[in-house]
């Protein structure tokens, strides 16, 4: 159960990789979109995957199936999330004039396709187990399938487009787009029909949409999480998307950026078993804090020390995978608690709901995160495939290093006033298992 389920997430954290990682390379760099006209596209599109993530929590909440709430989306998505990620890394012969509308025609297509599967798969966590502990240990099994998911992204993905295409960069993005949509769609396919679904627990879960809402914002700790999650991936796509202007424009070794965001998945998959076992010693609220420090730490070392060897520069981004994963663990198992939590406190349940908000939460940060790396390009100064001015590098490695430390440690400190310990949530299950016997 637990490696179906996790199964599901690698394909899901491939295509998500690929895209915080090479899509606005992809647009400024191959398709020649201004940088701020494809950060506006990755941004629009990413608000669409966000209202689009609600919009699957209230057909998951309308629909019943043999095969469960969650897992008959899933099913019926992972072919579409195959075909539009192809599309959205392919460079039609279009003028120019409308090359950017095919861009964002499909960037949208495929964020939907994305918000259907990242959503029902996110709640289905709170189907697997109604324990915190075997949460955590669900959430261990994900961050390891998660940066499983990121290395292939990197290290494969990066190597595809290097390799088929050759001279033609743009024939390669397009066979890494057909590869890794075909596996991103199997994998899901398999989470799916490798997993079961339990039976509720507490009360039924809340059907209409505004009811949830109001759920959702009178739940303090679930505010938390949302606001946490917001803030931490904003900074990740910050974190992501940099890597390859850092090391093709600041550092000019271009082909060094695969191993950069190797490290970061080698550092995210060594970590989940450590962070699990100190979560039972002390929070998931205190380990998602000390990740986002470490990484925010990582960060301020290499902007500060002007770390560029190749040997230290690997090593500050395993560093940060390290960090990253402290979250990766947490964040789907936070919610789930927070569910329960509010269960108990409200006397209602908001489950598919909930998670459909994370995933907008999650979604937003990354369009904030986006749109926001197209505007500081911008106002770096800039210039696709040219040799950068001083000024620029300067500023290039501020929006690199800076933003993403400042984000995540916001969210650290933000993360701090979630209260549902490991005690704490057994007591609320046992309040609300007594609930329905009565």
């Amino acid at each position: 159960m637990r490696f179906g389920y996790s199964a599901g997430l690698f394909g899901i954290s491939m295509v998500q990789t690929s895209v915080s990682v090479l899509l606005l390379y992809f647009y400024t760099d191959i398709l020649h979109i201004p940088p701020a006209a494809a950060g506006g596209i990755v941004f629009l599109g990413t608000f669409a995957d966000a209202f689009a993530s609600v919009f699957a929590a209230w057909v998951a909440n309308h629909h019943r199936s043999p095969l469960g709430r969650y897992r008959p989306l899933l099913i019926g998505v992972s072919a579409p999330l195959a075909i539009f990620f192809a599309l959205m890394f392919s460079r039609p012969e279009l003028p120019p004039s409308l090359l950017w509308l095919y861009a964002a025609a499909t960037h949208l297509c495929y964020r939907v396709c994305y918000a259907f599967t990242l959503a029902p798969h996110s709640a289905l966590i709170g189907r697997l187990s109604s324990d915190a502990d075997e949460r955590s240990e669900i959430g261990a099994w994900k961050a390891v399938a998660n940066n499983l998911g990121l290395m292939a992204a990197a290290y494969l993905g990066i190597g595809t487009v290097e390799k088929l295409g050759g001279a033609d960069p743009a024939r390669g993005f397009m066979m890494f787009g057909a590869i890794f949509g075909v596996v991103a769609g199997a994998s899901v396919l398999y989470s799916a029909l490798a997993t079961r679904e339990r039976a509720g627990g507490g009360n039924d879960d809340t059907g209409e949409l505004i009811p949830a809402i109001a759920l959702i914002f009178r739940n303090d700790q679930m505010r938390l999480v949302l606001a946490s999650t917001l803030l931490f991936f904003a900074g990740y796509m910050l974190m992501n998307s940099g890597v390859i202007y850092f090391f093709k424009y600041v550092l000019r070794r271009p082909e060094e950026a695969k191993f950069a965001v190797v490290a970061i998945g080698v550092g995210g998959i060594m970590m989940p078993p450590l962070w699990s076992a100190a979560i039972k010693m002390t929070s998931k609220a205190m380990i998602w804090t000390t990740g986002c420090l470490i990484m925010a730490a990582a960060f301020g070392s290499i902007y500060m020390f002007g770390i560029v060897g190749p040997l230290p520069i690997l090593l500050a981004y395993f560093v940060i995978g390290a960090g990253k994963s402290a979250v990766i663990v947490n964040f789907y198992a936070m919610t789930a608690d927070a569910v329960d939590y509010g269960d108990w406190k409200l006397g209602a349940r908001a489950e598919s709901y909930s998670f459909g908000f994370l995933s907008l939460a999650n979604k937003a940060g990354t369009a904030i995160g986006g749109g926001l790396l197209g505007l500081l390009l911008d106002w770096s100064g800039l210039i696709v495939n040219e040799t950068q001015s001083a000024a620029t590098l300067g500023r290039l490695w501020a929006v690199i290093c800076l933003a993403p430390a400042c984000l995540a440690t916001i969210s650290a400190v933000m993360v701090l006033f979630f209260r549902v310990t490991a005690s704490e949530h057994k007591r609320i299950v046992t309040a609300l298992e007594a609930r329905g016997i009565g």
